[in-house]
């Protein structure tokens, strides 16, 4: 995977490139390119408009709150974890009032506009209490992906799973090109888990 000084170098690359802009005082607000260090979308500055492909990596986590809306103009993704920039975590925990909302930001919205939410195997796997209990790592809860799966067709979805274990829980799937998830997991990889959604 290269030597620490030419990953030190890809970061600092990356931190230039990261083309983040945040609105003040409401959004919407322009996010793309790459992210490095640990990041919230608010509810705030919703809705979050993604004008270039995020790849979130160098360890960072990207926290999006519950009600935020993130729209996705055609062609682009959210890739969780790189084997160029390292490992990364998506934590995005709607609640059942609030859900997080990913879709198009293209009208009229059609499925298969954008691409997915990827979760490579340098993303951070969902870790688990003795009870099952949700303690921390990859997540999508209380969250809407909709009119996504533009990848190539047999080995995407609208969320594409490889030889990663992030938590899906009260999710729905929906309007997708492609599957509506795409998982591709073995051992040792720990046991993936879609709970209590409807992927269509």
């Amino acid at each position: 995977r290269g030597s620490r000084m030419t990953f030190t170098r890809l970061l600092s690359l990356a931190a230039a490139l990261v083309l983040t802009s945040h609105a003040s005082g409401g959004g919407p607000t322009n996010v793309g390119g790459f992210v490095v260090t640990n990041t919230t979308w608010t509810a705030a500055n919703s809705p979050y408009i993604v004008t270039a492909a995020i790849i979130v990596g160098g360890g960072a986590t990207l926290t999006i709150e519950p009600g935020v809306t993130v729209k996705i103009n055609a062609g682009l993704g959210i890739t969780v974890g790189s084997q160029t920039f390292g490992a990364g975590t998506l934590k995005a925990l709607g609640t059942a009032g609030q859900k997080i909302t990913f879709t198009s930001n293209v009208a009229p919205a059609q499925p298969g506009q954008w691409k997915d939410i990827q979760f490579t195997d340098f993303a951070i796997d969902a870790a688990f209490d003795a009870g099952g209990g949700y303690l921390s790592g990859s997540i999508l809860r209380h969250c809407i992906v909709e009119y996504a799966g533009s990848g190539a067709s047999g080995t995407t979805g609208a969320v594409t799973i490889t030889q990663s274990s992030p938590l899906i829980d009260f999710c729905e799937v929906r309007n997708t090109a492609r599957s509506g998830v795409y998982a591709s997991t073995q051992s040792p990889t720990p046991t993936l888990r879609i709970t209590n959604s409807t992927l269509h």
